[in-house]
């Protein structure tokens, strides 16, 4: 009997699943101002994603980015439409699949009737960096966004808490870090937006297991298997 239950508790630890583990802005705290972090958030002691910031990280409001509405809100004064952030999600130690996250309040705001905007949020370069190089993602938007080619826009204001400006990424394939780039279309009166900003939702992934893994839990399951019938006969008697 003993047997049994021991590779009863082999298949269970090997053989289960990977679940998906999350970042989620409102379990965890961000510095107001900090340019990058680091999250253990499958409470194994390791450090499992970290977020950056970089590019013309002066144009951040004082305090930005920071945790607001269970989202990592970043608020952002470009002085020119050539100025651009730029976020690097890296998962550190193992790659991982199944990657899916949001961002929110991608809009835009026209000057009266006038044919410039104040503001229009642009995004682009929006891959991955995997295995075997750059991994695309797939992309679907709220309906005040456009998407085309790789690059979202917003299209019209969107009130807050709004899907209407939302930017949903997933990347199916196994993949170690994320960047995309946030800026203005050249679509602005006097090449100088207003105030901009966007949110980073909770981030979903899995872990891929490390080699090895999946071989012994397939082998100890078949064991299991084969020794089913015997077994069976031995706890008759």
């Amino acid at each position: 009997m003993w047997r049994v239950r021991i590779i009863i508790a082999l298949c269970l630890l090997f053989g289960s699943p990977v679940f998906a583990i999350v970042l989620d802005w409102s379990a965890v705290t961000w510095t107001p101002g900090s340019l990058s972090q680091s999250y253990d958030v499958d409470s194994d002691g390791f450090n499992d994603i970290m977020v950056s910031f970089s590019g013309s990280t002066s144009s951040l409001a004082s305090g930005s980015p920071a945790i607001a509405a269970s989202a990592l809100e970043a608020n952002l004064d470009f002085s020119n439409t050539s100025s651009t952030i730029t976020v690097t999600i890296t998962f550190l130690n193992t790659p991982v699949t199944g990657v899916s996250f949001s961002l929110y309040d991608i809009d835009a705001d026209r000057k009266g009737n006038s044919s410039n905007f104040a503001y229009q949020d642009l995004l682009s370069g929006i891959s991955a960096t995997g295995e075997k190089g750059s991994v695309t993602p797939v992309v679907t938007v709220g309906s005040s966004v456009s998407y085309n080619n790789g690059v979202a826009q917003g299209e019209d204001t969107v009130a807050p808490g709004s899907s209407a400006g939302d930017v949903n990424i997933t990347f199916t394939n196994e993949i170690s870090s994320i960047q995309f780039t946030y800026g203005s279309s050249g679509n602005i009166a006097g090449n100088n937006p207003d105030a901009q900003e966007f949110g980073i939702s909770k981030v979903s992934f899995r872990k891929v297991p490390e080699v090895g893994v999946a071989p012994i839990a397939a082998g100890l399951c078949a064991a299991f298997a084969l020794l089913k019938a015997p077994l069976r006969r031995l706890f008759r008697r």
